[in-house]
């Protein structure tokens, strides 16, 4: 009788133990906001295309993974701090964090999407892999630049799998209006989608 209460008990903490490792929430981050415009292209602001890209995204991941809890760390135009995004993270252990954001040069020529990852976790940069490989897929015209490990303030003060992704550079005339229109971040947000529901999926058949 013992033996049986004893594995019963057992059963229960891996269960438990391995249900609180499934993750359970995705944290969307619009970078900049309100006051900080982020970069400025020649007619529209970095926070805009942040933030219609992430409402986007949010609506697209309830839809194809309804059991996760999809979270921004603004809906609106309104500034947030990086240690009050940072505070979010931390407040959802089970989470992955995707920070949106556009690029700027001083080279108005550059083009292209990049995706930094932190080296303080392995999961980091397989998680930019997936997304990487999935934008890749779905915009084989645009220029892929890479993956990047940046020390980025976001980056390095999250303890869950994170990345921050530039989806093109406002300061190039072209690559502003392809970014900037609601077509493209509707594409975009699902190919994301697709990407995250991926690695989801195979992180939580890997345990």
């Amino acid at each position: 009788m013992k033996k049986v209460v004893l594995f019963s008990i057992y059963c229960l903490i891996s269960f438990c133990f391995l249900f609180a490792k499934t993750i359970s929430t995705i944290i969307i981050d619009p970078g900049h906001g309100g006051k900080d415009p982020g970069a400025l292209g020649k007619t529209t602001q970095e926070k805009e295309i942040n933030l219609e890209l992430a409402l986007n995204l949010q609506e697209n991941l309830l839809s194809l993974m309804p059991e996760k809890q999809v979270l921004l760390t603004r809906d609106s135009d309104i500034y947030i701090t990086l240690k009050d995004r940072v505070k979010v993270i931390e407040k959802y252990k089970d989470s992955i964090f995707i920070s949106l954001h556009a690029n700027s040069s001083t080279y108005t020529s550059a083009t292209g999407y990049e995706i930094f990852y932190s080296k303080k976790l392995t999961k980091n940069k397989e998680l930019a892999l997936t997304l990487l490989e999935k934008i890749e897929s779905d915009f084989p015209s645009l220029r892929n630049r890479g993956l990047k490990n940046g020390n980025l303030f976001v980056l390095e003060n999250s303890d869950v799998p994170s990345v921050l992704i530039e989806i093109g550079f406002i300061s190039n005339e072209n690559e502003e209006k392809l970014i900037s229109s609601s077509e493209f971040l509707l594409k975009l947000s699902q190919t994301i989608s697709k990407a995250l529901s991926f690695y989801c999926s195979k992180e939580e058949e890997s345990r």
